[in-house]
């Protein structure tokens, strides 16, 4: 999997949220990585996700 380091400021269009499975991982997506629906994956329970 492919682990892109991106801003993640304030204004920079990136979004985190709770796993939708475990819910206790804080994912943070980039625009660029939902843009192009580059898969994530929880570290705790190993839900996969676009």
């Amino acid at each position: 999997m492919l682990v892109m380091q991106q801003d993640h400021t304030p204004g920079s269009e990136a979004t985190k949220f709770l796993c939708p499975n475990c819910g206790d991982i804080t994912i943070r997506r980039c625009k660029r990585c939902r843009v192009f629906a580059r898969p994530y994956r929880c570290p705790k329970c190993g839900f996969t996700g676009p």
